[in-house]
């Protein structure tokens, strides 16, 4: 919810009033926002060093889930998940 309601009057509470809560009035710099509570650091910079910081882990994270997928999807887990989801009356509510 802080996401979608704070900032949008130009002021902060504590919940984004920091460098780590990115609220939707700040990206689309409604009321041109400068001080989103980071330091010396714009929300560009601010973007740019946390992909520095965790750019290889999430990409390493999203390479390693979709070889997972697929090693899953290999083994039947998903067509085994189906049939029983089928088999208790769920199969147009739940897909895997």
């Amino acid at each position: 919810m802080v996401f979608l309601t704070e900032r949008w009057d130009g002021k902060a509470t504590s919940a984004s009033d920091n460098s780590w809560e990115v609220t939707l009035a700040e990206l689309l710099n409604f009321g041109k926002i400068t001080n989103m509570g980071m330091y010396k650091m714009t929300l560009p910079t601010a973007i740019k060093s946390n992909l520095r910081r965790h750019g290889m882990q999430s990409i390493g994270t999203i390479v390693g889930l979709k070889v997972g997928e697929k090693v899953l999807q290999k083994a039947g887990v998903f067509r085994n998940v189906n049939k029983v989801v089928r088999s208790i009356g769920l199969g147009q509510t739940v897909k895997v």
